[in-house]
């Protein structure tokens, strides 16, 4: 009788869940500090995570899941489409548009204005075709657009290279060149000319980024370089904030965290991602500071938000742009 009465154990928990765009990654952590069910989405709409109290049951969860699938949808949906770097992408690096072109050669990685020399000895910049985006474009257009709007970018034009160096599928170059040669201006300067004239705020792809080396290897230099900018533009920022409060850090890394923008330990060693680089610079002054900050509070205090506004005037401003636009920067994948 007693083994009758004895609960059947609970079915593990799905590793997916079922969506109308498709099946999403389930991650359930159990976390002991928890009071109550939290759900998130992923960076880059990679998965859905969510954080449970020790001990809640798979039924519970499975309650929870099944109640906020509606939630989760919406925000998938939400989500700007991939962005992989390669030849002939466009994604911002503070936050400006900027084409990414391979060269070859022995070319050391380099930022050049579109259309301009990036040295004087330097091989003659790509020649582009351009159009203005129009809701609904398909192709990597459609996706460098989404993930601009994400991160709060109006862009105009999306450059299609033809130089041998630049090597995109041929069905997509086929498609740009038919879209292109439906009623879009042909000439750069009047393209651009044009949308400003429609609308001033537009943001127009003014520079490229301009890869040496083989193609195989394109992502990596790419991805070396805007760690590097990283680098160099977050020490700088710390650099100011540090002497403000008196104290030094450790150490700087640049990481590719998916979690945080930022940490700082006790012992003053600060940790960034990467992807803050094509973020604005403000906003990028923001991270700094927050982190800075604590150096004197290690914590989330009312004294520590007064630190970081006494830090960065235009904190407020920073914070809001993360939470509004930092998933686009997260839909920027490594190829």
């Amino acid at each position: 009788m007693h083994r009758l009465l004895r609960r059947k154990p609970e079915p593990p928990l799905p590793e997916t869940i079922e969506l109308g765009q498709g099946p999403l990654p389930l991650t359930v952590r159990h976390n002991p500090r928890a009071k109550r069910m939290i759900m998130r989405i992923a960076p880059g709409g990679s998965g859905l995570i969510v954080t449970v109290p020790r001990g809640m049951s798979a039924r519970k969860i499975r309650g929870f899941l099944d109640r906020h699938r509606g939630w989760v949808e919406e925000r998938i949906a939400r989500v700007p489409d991939r962005v992989v770097i390669a030849p002939g992408a466009v994604i911002p690096l503070r936050g400006e548009p900027t084409l990414l072109t391979h060269r070859g050669g022995r070319l050391v990685t380099q930022l050049a204005r579109l259309g301009g020399q990036a040295e004087p000895n330097a091989p003659e910049p790509v020649k582009t075709r351009t159009k203005v985006l129009r809701p609904g474009a398909s192709g990597s257009a459609s996706a460098s657009s989404d993930l601009f709007a994400m991160a709060g970018i109006d862009i105009a034009i999306s450059p299609v290279s033809t130089a041998a160096g630049a090597r995109r599928t041929t069905d997509q170059v086929a498609a740009d060149r038919d879209a292109s040669s439906q009623g879009y201006p042909s000439d750069l300067h009047e393209d651009v000319e044009a949308a400003m004239k429609a609308d001033p705020d537009l943001a127009v792809v003014r520079q490229q980024l301009l890869v040496g080396g083989d193609a195989k290897h394109f992502s990596r230099r790419v991805l070396d370089f805007l760690c590097r900018e990283a680098g160099r533009d977050l020490a700088d920022r710390v650099k100011h904030h540090a002497a403000i409060v008196g104290l030094e850090p450790r150490a700087i890394t640049i990481k590719d965290t998916t979690t945080r923008w930022g940490s700082c330990t006790h012992d003053r060693r600060l940790a960034f991602s990467w992807r803050i680089v094509m973020a604005p610079p403000a906003v990028l002054d923001y991270l700094a500071a927050h982190e800075v900050a604590h150096f004197r509070e290690m914590n989330h205090s009312p004294n520590f938000w007064a630190l970081c506004r006494e830090l960065c005037p235009e904190m407020e401003a920073g914070k809001a742009w993360l939470k509004r636009h930092g998933s686009g920067l997260h839909a920027v994948a490594v190829g």
